[in-house]
């Protein structure tokens, strides 16, 4: 799997593809030091993302719970 994260100054966008490059997953936390929320495939729902480091943990923990190796 090849994850890529793009950081900007109040999200982080990411996408997991697999070995062919075929997109597997996109999610973001956007938002991040307001009223945060995540997306991750269909689901979306409000967190705590007071800083980016915080944001990114959301999104690697959801792409855990999917069991998605990276």
């Amino acid at each position: 799997m090849i994850l890529v994260v793009n950081a900007g100054s109040s999200s982080i966008k990411v996408e997991v593809f697999d070995r062919a490059l075929t997109s597997v997953l996109i999610g973001a936390v956007s938002e991040i030091g307001g009223a945060a929320h995540l997306k991750l495939g269909d689901a979306r729902h409000a967190v705590q993302a007071p800083d980016h480091r915080a944001a990114l943990n959301h999104l690697l923990e959801g792409l855990a719970v999917r069991d998605i190796p990276l």
